[in-house]
C-alpha cells in the first residue's frame, strides 16, 4: 500500500472518530449527576463539623495540597453558615469557588461550585442519614454542560471522573471522623 493511500485512510479514520464524537455529543443530555456514599461509624454531629467547615475540606477531600502542592485556598464568610465560601487557585485544577447555599445542622449542606469565572458551575450536596451503623453520608453533584457537543460528550463521563474523587473524599472523611470519634469514646 502506498504512503498516500495509508495517509488517506488515517485521515478518514480520524475524521470519522471526530464526527462520531460530535454526533454523540449533539444527541447527549447536557446535564450530569454524580453520587457516592459511605457509612461513618459516628453520630451525625461528628460528621457534620468537617463538611460544614470549608477550611476542613483540604483535610478530607480528594482535592488537597498533598496531591497538588500548587493549590492555594482562601476563605470568607462565617464558618459553616450560608454564604461562607472557599476559593482556590491551582496549576492542576484551575480557579474556582465553593459557596454554601444551604446549611441544615447535622443533616445536610448544599453548595454551588463555580470554575473558570463561572463558565462551569455545579450544585452539590452532602446529606447525612442516620443508619444503625452510624451515619450514611451521601455526596452528590449535578450540573449542566451547556450546548457544546464536546462538553456534552465529556458530561457522559462525569460520573467516572468525579465519582472516584467523591469516593476518595468520603473514605478520607470516614477515616478522619472515626479516628477522632474513637479518641473521644
Amino acid at each position: 500500500m502506498s504512503i498516500k493511500k495509508t495517509a488517506t485512510y488515517a485521515i478518514a479514520g480520524l475524521l470519522g472518530i471526530v464526527i462520531s464524537i460530535l454526533a454523540i455529543g449533539v444527541f447527549s443530555p447536557s446535564g450530569f449527576h454524580v453520587s457516592r456514599s459511605a457509612v461513618v461509624a459516628a453520630p451525625a454531629e461528628a460528621v457534620f463539623v468537617p463538611i460544614a467547615n470549608l477550611r476542613d475540606w483540604n483535610d478530607w477531600s480528594s482535592w488537597n495540597t498533598q496531591k497538588d502542592p500548587s493549590l492555594k485556598y482562601s476563605y470568607g464568610g462565617e464558618t459553616g453558615q450560608v454564604g461562607s465560601f472557599m476559593e482556590w487557585k491551582s496549576e492542576k485544577n484551575g480557579v474556582g469557588r465553593v459557596t454554601l447555599v444551604e446549611v441544615v445542622p447535622n443533616s445536610r449542606i448544599k453548595y454551588r461550585m463555580e470554575m473558570d469565572g463561572g463558565k462551569f458551575h455545579a450544585d452539590g450536596e452532602l446529606t447525612l442519614n442516620p443508619v444503625p451503623e452510624g451515619t450514611q453520608v451521601v455526596w452528590s453533584d449535578k450540573g449542566d454542560m451547556g450546548n457544546n457537543p464536546l462538553f456534552k460528550f465529556l458530561g457522559l463521563f462525569m460520573d467516572a471522573i468525579l465519582g472516584a474523587d467523591f469516593q476518595e473524599g468520603l473514605d478520607n472523611l470516614k477515616q478522619r471522623v472515626e479516628a477522632k470519634n474513637e479518641k473521644k469514646g
